[in-house]
């Protein structure tokens, strides 16, 4: 899947300076000599035809591995901090889309739980008007989740690929069971 880093002369700069061009140079040899984890080697630069942009390909071989995709683009996001002044560098393309939908589905995944969860459980308590009553459908619906994980499990074991993203919109709250999240990614 590609990484796109795209680099481009900031507002008041007549264009890439050669200092500019030397940074971009240092950044691709520097990648290539120490790859992060399924990144494969980054290709010569490629210039817009003003000269006040560029862009670098970086594909990285995750093969649906979320963790893998998500930790090559974050190493690669920390190596362009050290871009020169007037230059701005982003990271984009489908595995730097990919990868920022990943964090954020993980951002969100506990906190959506604990909401479902109490909106659930604050809704039965009104609705049975019962201090009993309300757990037995509170309970299936708990039983329901790991029967939908177990699904989850089986499938993952005959060879189907189930990413982090197909998981969260299957289930409300991916990552409740982490007994087997490796085999997710």
């Amino acid at each position: 899947m590609p990484c796109r880093l795209r680099w481009l002369s900031l507002p008041g700069k007549t264009g890439l300076t050669q200092s500019d061009r030397d940074w971009v140079d240092r950044f691709r040899t520097n990648v290539n000599l120490n790859p992060p984890t399924a990144t494969q080697p980054i290709k010569a630069p490629k210039l817009s035809q003003d000269g006040r942009a560029g862009f670098l390909i970086a594909p990285i071989d995750a093969l649906e591995r979320s963790a893998v995709l998500v930790e090559a683009v974050q190493e690669l996001c920390k190596r362009t901090t050290t871009s020169p002044t007037g230059l701005s560098v982003k990271v984009s393309g489908p595995a730097g889309n990919r990868a920022d939908l990943e964090m954020v589905f993980d951002a969100i995944e506990g906190t959506t739980f604990l909401a479902t969860s109490g909106l659930i459980l604050l809704l039965l308590v009104l609705i049975y008007r019962s201090p009993i009553f309300w757990l037995i459908p509170f309970v299936v619906a708990i039983c329901t989740d790991f029967v939908a994980w177990g699904l989850i499990h089986l499938a993952v074991i005959s060879g189907a690929i189930v990413n982090d993203q197909s998981a969260n919109i299957l289930l409300t709250h991916p990552g409740f069971c982490t007994w087997n999240r490796s085999k997710t990614h």
